[in-house]
């Protein structure tokens, strides 16, 4: 998931709790998925940043 996407997604998301589309315990388990899918995805970008930083100097 993009960050940009996952935020925008998470700020319709509450919207819709604070306008009582959707229940506040439904709207914070999709906040709560956002979160976990966004840390996930950004650690393991920075795991394989770090790996391609690596390889040059393994290289030498």
């Amino acid at each position: 998931m993009n960050p940009t996407k996952a935020i925008d997604e998470a700020l319709i998301i509450i919207g819709k709790a604070r306008m009582g589309k959707i229940p506040c315990n439904e709207a914070l388990d999709r906040l709560w998925e956002i979160l976990v899918n966004l840390d996930f995805e950004l650690k393991t970008a920075n795991i394989n940043s770090d790996e391609a930083a690596l390889k040059p100097q393994l290289m030498n």
